[in-house]
């Protein structure tokens, strides 16, 4: 998400390579009314001015700490944009803030607890900062089986395997439809996220590649692309100057 928004906004590029913006990675924000805490994987904030030392790390080094597999060609894409610090986040500074989550299996389980921790997640990020973004994303698995680590903890070439059944596409449907329920905003102080967007995938876990699947007419108006440019719309938006 963060390579390509990058790509999609040339503004955040320049302030990116200006030094006015940084990356916060697992960055706590609290909601100033409720006192709610919650962390998320990463966030864009204003770095403190004073602040010239070198970074201890930078968010192409996270690409490699993290083990993120890149095709030529993405590497390609990766090498041509600014590299970004990895700083702590100043109190409120916050200009975007990312919740990724997933639904990959037991989909009767995986409904409502997706639903509960989005729902946490907007109202936190903009009780802590409402001039933030809050962007969601939700990737959903749309093959018929897979193999659950939880259920297989030797691996998916032990001799004998539990393989969960999925019954396709409702399973996918069905946690789409309660994504659906979560608020969206289109103006300050009205509570809802900024950009949702749904990915859906077809990974087994058995070895075979994941493949990224068209979306279905099901996820109108939360295609990951227009996620992204909604974001960077925003972005610049609220922030170029």
């Amino acid at each position: 998400m963060a390579i390509d928004l990058m790509t999609a906004s040339d503004i955040l590029r320049r302030d990116i390579l200006n030094g006015r913006v940084a990356c916060g990675i697992n960055h706590v924000m609290k909601d100033y009314e409720s006192k709610r805490e919650k962390a998320f994987d990463l966030v864009f904030h204003r770095p403190v001015h004073h602040e010239t030392a070198r970074p201890a790390t930078t968010f192409k080094n996270l690409l490699k700490v993290y083990g993120v597999v890149l095709t030529h060609e993405q590497q390609k894409v990766v090498d041509a944009l600014p590299d970004i610090p990895v700083r702590d986040v100043k109190a409120h500074g916050v200009y975007i803030a990312f919740e990724a989550k997933a639904a990959m299996t037991e989909f009767g389980k995986a409904r409502p607890r997706l639903f509960d921790e989005l729902n946490s997640s907007h109202p936190t990020i903009h009780g802590d900062t409402d001039r933030a973004i809050a962007a969601g994303c939700v990737m959903i698995n749309v093959a018929d089986t897979f193999i659950s680590p939880l259920r297989n903890p030797d691996g998916p070439h032990a001799s004998t395997l539990e393989i969960s059944a999925h019954k396709q596409p409702k399973s996918f449907e069905d946690v789409v439809d309660k994504i659906h329920e979560l608020p969206l905003r289109s103006v300050h102080g009205k509570p809802g996220f900024d950009a949702l967007g749904i990915i859906a995938v077809e990974c087994r876990n058995d070895g075979t590649p994941v493949v990224l699947r068209e979306a279905p007419d099901v996820l109108k108006d939360y295609e990951y692309d227009g996620m992204i440019s909604r974001v960077a719309h925003l972005y610049e938006s609220y922030f170029s100057h």
